[in-house]
């Protein structure tokens, strides 16, 4: 496998002749260059064994080469093994139509991985230059690692494949454990090292969990018919060990620095922590001087950003070659930090800067009056009302209280509408067509439910491992369009 990716871009500002739009009439010119490429070497063996469609074996071992890692550690073997009983044939259960198919199944199998290009060592970006001479500069904010090894994940699963009732009534489902040694991640550090981050290995990682598929047709008549599919997953998740010495590296940050996500031994993937407002004894503590919340000095987990059940139900209705069919999924269980609505706050334009509200230690009348409750930082009981001029900062302090802005990130869309037509075959008689099907299709096209404020519940701060943060995130797109599907 070989996969490489080249861009060359031209940008600049300030045009010297106004209205003539080209890259030399640009008076500050900026062209730039990015290239990087991969590739994997591969060796794949399989042996598959049935005995008179009942039992089925499969076993199989690879081993990759990854370009991407270094020489002396870029290879891994591994293997897997699985097996299925198709016990409806067995006992003869496929003659009649209360079970006519019923499978057993289990497996057990490993993959490998490898990481990015370019994360060995040091690359460089050539800048314009000075004074006739050329300059560079690193390229990349993440410190280099030469010891990284190829990821290892290791899954057994076990699940029953039912058919009921002439196959109009269908049961998959599966139990699965997971675990994923040596996964390679970026890892947060001091940014006084001239880095954001490092590229490592992390220790163990693991899964497990349930998925279910149901299937069904609750009408099937000579012209009519409809069909229904749900599925839906549970996944438990925990980390079980990072490097050497180390119990949490974070993931990521936003840029209200208020919030982050960090793996941490016993917690799950992702878990979200931020700072909070300081307590004494259980009250909330105010500076005696401005009424302003005071921050704690330590972030406390507040949240998971991995959604923990996942879900959608598919119903399709069909009469006379006309057809309709929309989808509709859910995630739940999981938890987002709202940066958007953290400033909104901090710059007065959330709604709750405005309305009368209350929360932790305080009560608004709006942009008039502000009352505080608690106790100050010596821990003595504290009460101030705050006027006009001191409410911005009241606010202002407000936004760096990263619990205040966790939301739970529930939802459920309506993902995909379809409406389509085939052809009668008897149109087709004459022509080597065999099908025709037309179809208007609508994506993304309604948010039924959530409990997120201003926002959408899928946004994210960046497409890293670093789920559950969002930062001014900008809305899918819903779309529109025809699809023509012709068979010969």
């Amino acid at each position: 496998m070989r996969r490489s990716f080249e861009r060359l871009q031209l940008s600049g500002n300030n045009f010297n002749i106004p209205f003539f739009n080209t890259f030399a009439n640009l008076a500050n010119q900026n062209p730039s260059y990015d290239f990087n490429e991969k590739g994997i070497n591969s060796v794949f063996g399989s042996v598959n064994v049935g005995y008179k469609d009942i039992i089925y074996l499969t076993g199989t071992a690879r081993n990759d080469w990854f370009s991407t890692l270094n020489p002396e550690t870029n290879s891994i073997l591994y293997p897997s093994i699985g097996g299925s009983f198709v016990f409806s044939e067995l006992f003869g259960l496929a003659d009649g139509n209360i079970l006519p198919f019923g499978k057993l199944r289990a497996s057990w199998a490993q993959v490998g991985g490898d990481t990015d290009p370019y994360r060995l060592a040091l690359t460089y970006d050539l800048g314009q230059g000075h004074l006739s001479q050329p300059t560079a500069s690193i390229s990349q904010n993440s410190i280099p690692n030469q010891l990284l090894v190829p990821l290892t994940s290791t899954e057994f699963e076990i699940g029953v494949d039912l058919r009921f009732l002439s196959n109009r009534l269908g049961v998959d489902f599966t139990y699965y454990q997971q675990r994923t040694t040596d996964d390679i991640l970026n890892a947060q550090i001091s940014r006084t090292s001239g880095f954001e981050a490092t590229t490592i290995n992390i220790g163990e990682m693991e899964n497990n969990g349930i998925e279910l598929l149901l299937t069904g047709t609750p009408i099937q008549k000579t012209n009519f018919s409809w069909d229904v599919r749900f599925n839906f997953s549970l996944n438990n998740n925990k980390v079980i060990a990072l490097s050497p010495g180390i119990e949490r590296f974070q993931t990521g940050e936003p840029r209200t620095r208020s919030a982050f996500t960090e793996n941490i031994v016993g917690q799950r993937f992702s878990t979200i922590t931020g700072f909070t407002q300081m307590m004494i004894d259980g009250q909330p503590v105010f500076n005696e001087d401005s009424g302003q919340p005071v921050r704690s000095a330590e972030t406390s987990i507040l949240g998971n950003g991995v959604h923990k059940y996942i879900g959608g139900i598919t119903n399709t209705f069909s009469y006379k070659g006309i057809y309709l069919d929309f989808l509709v999924d859910f995630k739940a269980g999981g938890e987002l930090y709202s940066g958007s609505n953290a400033r909104f706050v901090g710059s007065g334009q959330h709604r709750m800067t405005v309305e009368p509200t209350s929360g932790l230690g305080f009560v608004s009348e709006g942009r008039e009056s502000l009352t505080v409750t608690g106790v100050n930082q010596d821990g003595e009981a504290f009460t101030k009302t705050l006027d006009e001029t001191e409410i911005p900062g009241f606010w202002g302090a407000y936004q760096g209280l990263a619990d205040r802005f966790i939301y739970d990130a529930s939802f459920a869309k309506l993902r995909q509408l379809s409406v389509g037509y085939s052809l009668p075959t008897s149109l087709l008689s004459n022509t080597p067509l065999q099908s025709v099907r037309l179809s208007f299709v609508g994506r993304n096209l309604l948010l039924l439910y959530t409990n997120l404020e201003n926002v959408d519940p899928e946004s994210t701060y960046n497409n890293t491992n670093s789920q559950g943060l969002e930062y001014f995130g900008v809305p899918q797109t819903r779309s529109y369009g025809f699809n023509l599907k012709v068979g010969f």
